[in-house]
């Protein structure tokens, strides 16, 4: 209920659930028109003295109007299981690296660099972007850091300094956070001048390939993921091509050998609601069963 209420606000920015409501809120007033003369030509005096009292009459209309407007409008939580096979997929709008799972993927370039450049500089070859995953996490795990503590930490895991090596698409590198998060470095886009980076469907695919055979290989109760390739990872299709992608890739796994219950994350910033409406008819159409909450 609450994550529909907070999607009130979100009728400003998008016409095509406005039309959606109003047409909604239309039918339901022609439905009750309908059984108001159906009541009044063919029930008895009570309900016919009901039917022609113009407060119940608004009553009926108003709260009926509310219920729709309510029922209309899609949450930015949905959450499905699979009956055939053990699969169960949540997608939602949240902090990714609040998410209550066992392992936070955050997508890296091919070497794991942490270390935003100065944006100021605008010929400043950075090895990240600033707003970055990556970025992010160690601006959350570091506040009052120099800004390289990230840094030290990938270069304790890996033995190497970051930048030096580069690693193959797919490959992980699980760190532990200060208050005990379990996060995996996934990498996938290759690093680019001027803090770009892009990828391929192809390396996207492979990358999401050996994750299920790292939750396979380690058993974690959930993963939680973004939507790999839709950031500054720069793939050269949309976020909802990407997120189908991803269910497709995660479905496929699944029906081979099991894999643990993943947490697909859309950031609140890019929040599309067309994407749930997409992947919700999609996993429909997979077999997969909506879990009411």
């Amino acid at each position: 209920m609450r994550n529909r209420i907070s999607n009130f606000r979100l009728l400003r920015t998008h016409p095509s659930y406005r039309a959606r409501v109003v047409v909604s809120i239309l039918a339901y007033l022609g439905a009750l028109a309908t059984i108001l003369e159906v009541l009044e030509r063919t029930a008895g005096d009570p309900y016919t003295t009901y039917a022609n009292n113009l407060w119940v009459i608004v009553g009926a209309a108003v709260a009926g109007s509310i219920v729709v407007l309510f029922v209309t409008l899609p949450s930015n939580r949905y959450e499905f299981v699979h009956g055939s096979y053990p699969a169960r997929i949540t997608i939602e709008v949240r902090d990714l690296f609040g998410a209550p799972d066992d392992v936070v993927v955050v997508t890296a370039n091919r070497f794991f660099d942490s270390v935003p450049g100065d944006p100021d500089h605008s010929n400043d070859r950075s090895r990240v972007a600033a707003g970055s995953l990556i970025a992010q996490l160690g601006r959350r795990w570091f506040p009052d850091g120099d800004g390289h503590d990230l840094e030290r930490m990938i270069t304790a895991a890996l033995g190497a300094h970051p930048g030096e090596v580069e690693r193959g698409v797919g490959d992980t590198l699980e760190l532990r956070g200060p208050r005990g998060e379990r996060i995996l470095l996934l990498a996938v886009s290759r690093r680019g001048d001027q803090k770009l980076s892009t990828v391929l469907i192809d390396d996207i695919w492979a990358a999401l390939s050996k994750l299920w055979a790292y939750a396979r290989r380690t058993g974690p109760r959930s993963i939680a993921l973004p939507v790999i390739g839709s950031g500054y990872a720069n793939a050269e299709v949309g976020p909802n091509p990407l997120l189908m992608l991803l269910i497709t890739s995660y479905v496929t796994a699944a029906m081979e050998e099991p894999v643990c219950p993943i947490r697909i994350v859309l950031p609140a910033h890019a929040h599309d609601l067309s994407a749930f409406e997409v992947a919700r008819s999609y996993c429909e159409s997979l077999g997969f069963k909506a879990v009411r909450r």
